[in-house]
C-alpha cells in the first residue's frame, strides 16, 4: 500500500469483476477510503471502447505471477543459462528417483 498514492476513492478492476468483490474488503480495511469495484471488470471496459494503457507503467506491486526463463532476453547472465541447463539434464534421474508419479521416464544413454 505504500505504493499506492493516497485517494479518496479507489476503484478495483480485475479481469472480468469476479475476484474484485472479495479484495474490496480487504482493501477497505487498510485504506480510509472509499473501494468500490468496476462491474464487469476490464472486459466490460474495453467492451464500452474505454482507453487503454499498455505495459507495466504503474504497478503497486512488481508481478510475481511471471515465471522469466533463464533464456529470455538479452541479458542472461551465462550462469543462469547454465543452471537452468542442469535442471533440465537432471530432470530424467529426478524423476527415476521420485516415486510419487506415474511417468516411465526412458534413458537415452547407450
Amino acid at each position: 500500500m505504500e505504493k499506492i498514492p493516497s485517494a479518496s476513492n479507489y476503484v478495483l478492476i480485475d479481469g472480468t469483476g469476479v475476484l474484485g468483490p472479495y479484495v474490496a474488503p480487504e482493501l477497505a480495511a487498510l485504506v480510509e477510503a472509499d473501494v468500490a469495484v468496476l462491474a464487469g471488470g476490464m472486459k466490460a471496459w474495453k467492451a464500452n471502447g474505454m482507453p487503454l494503457e499498455s505495459g507495466a507503467a504503474r504497478l503497486a506491486s512488481p508481478p510475481l505471477d511471471r515465471y522469466q526463463r533463464p533464456y529470455e532476453g538479452m541479458d542472461v547472465a551465462p550462469e543462469a543459462m547454465q543452471a537452468y541447463l542442469d535442471w533440465e539434464f537432471g530432470l530424467i534421474e529426478q524423476l527415476h528417483r521420485d516415486g510419487t508419479h506415474h511417468f516411465n521416464p526412458i534413458n537415452l544413454k547407450p
